[in-house]
């Protein structure tokens, strides 16, 4: 029998598919000694976190070059001066990323959020309120401080849960995660019974909020979003209002916008916001895509029937074609398209600041194009994951083998 398939060929590309994590292959292959549990790249090093550990390595050469205890770490501040922070018990350090050199430190510290421009922590002693404190990256110089009770029953660790919005794409998150942002405008921290709000500029508690059991409450571009969302005539009728965060007066209103909220039959509003920076991603009545600026309300760009917003970083807006043919990058202060390219129609796509990746497992193909112009940056065939991402290009992985990618 004629098939046109050969086992020996094919058993071949196999094991070469394993032994290697691309084709062409990656700048340099590691194997750490643990499973990693979360990985980041900076322009100084390629930062691997394991249980109970977190190393650095040479972003040239993947050779280990520091060590050392702790339960998490995360990314902060921007090129060249970036940092890691590390937490360790009760207490946070902040190091060098290519040295592993301490920068500063805070003890009482019990989780931190890491910004391009800023590092939050929030910190809680053994008597009294917890307090939130605005610090410079690089030297942990204080900006602000700000009494923060209630919030010692939150999440600590790295980049703590808020009251924000859902990433659109469903894969390589954990490596868009740890690419740092700049910091927003008000942070809505979700407790036991209601959202606190701050403030950022100067670090003022504002009006904190209380959703009912058909709202959820978001923090984004400087607003307190409650989308709300009721059942009528067979169908869910949906409201988004805008507050500020200082006053909780109302700064826009609008109806029949679909935020992504509902997952329930009766309406009920169980997941956040669907966006990405300061920037919504909604659906009109009309069934036409929308990105929504929280801050103001305004439509930077309205989409055909059946397209879909399948990325937002604040500035671009990663859109599938009806026929999920092409992704589009959408320039959201002209609203018109920047570039456009071909992909596989069930291939994950993601945008994060340095690339926008898109990843078929089926076809076993990896590429990256520049968020700018297009230009492609990475075109090979992989099955690993893509476990981080930096200026000096993608981090793939496989079980405890990590490798670089270069652009």
């Amino acid at each position: 029998m004629v098939s046109g398939w050969n086992p020996a060929v094919h058993g071949r590309d196999l094991i070469a598919n394993f032994s290697t994590l691309a084709r062409p292959e990656t700048k340099w292959t590691q194997r750490v000694g643990d499973q990693p549990s979360g990985a980041m790249v900076t322009a100084d090093g390629v930062i691997v976190t394991m249980r109970g550990s977190i190393e650095g390595r040479a972003v040239d050469s993947g050779s280990r070059t520091w060590q050392t205890k702790g339960d998490w770490a995360a990314i902060a501040g921007a090129e060249p001066d970036q940092v890691v922070m590390v937490g360790r018990g009760g207490g946070l350090v902040v190091l060098d990323p290519g040295t592993g050199a301490q920068r500063w430190q805070e003890p009482a510290a019990a989780g931190a959020w890491g910004y391009r421009d800023s590092v939050l922590v929030l910190s809680c002693g053994r008597s009294g309120p917890c307090e939130l404190s605005a610090r410079e990256p690089g030297s942990g110089a204080v900006r602000w401080r700000s009494a923060a009770p209630g919030l010692g029953n939150v999440n600590g660790g790295a980049n703590p849960a808020v009251a924000g919005v859902r990433e659109l794409s469903s894969d390589h998150q954990s490596a868009a995660r740890a690419v740092p942002r700049l910091q927003p405008a008000a942070l809505g921290v979700p407790t036991e019974r209601r959202v606190e709000v701050f403030e950022l500029t100067g670090g003022r508690r504002g009006t904190p909020v209380t959703a009912g059991a058909n709202a959820r409450v978001a923090v984004i571009g400087g607003r307190v979003l409650v989308a709300t969302a009721t059942r009528r005539a067979g169908s869910c009728q949906h409201v988004v209002e805008a507050r500020d965060p200082l006053t909780g007066s109302v700064v826009w209103r609008k109806e029949g916008y679909d935020l992504g909220t509902v997952s329930g039959v009766n309406c009920e509003p169980r997941r956040d916001p669907a966006g990405g920076g300061t920037v919504l991603a909604a659906r009109r009545a009309d069934r036409r895509p929308v990105a929504l600026s929280a801050r103001d309300g305004r439509e930077l760009w309205v989409g055909e029937v059946d397209e879909t917003i399948a990325g937002l970083d604040g500035t671009v807006a990663l859109v599938r074609s009806v026929d999920r043919a092409t992704v589009s990058v959408i320039n959201l202060s002209t609203g018109r398209i920047s570039w456009s390219h071909p992909a596989p129609t069930r291939a994950a796509a993601t945008i994060t600041r340095y690339a926008v990746v898109i990843g078929d497992r089926d076809e076993g193909r990896l590429v990256a194009y520049a968020p700018g112009d297009g230009r492609t940056l990475v075109d090979v065939r992989s099955g690993a994951d893509v476990v981080g991402v930096g200026p000096a290009g993608l981090l793939l992985g496989r079980g405890r083998t990590l490798g670089l990618l270069p652009f």
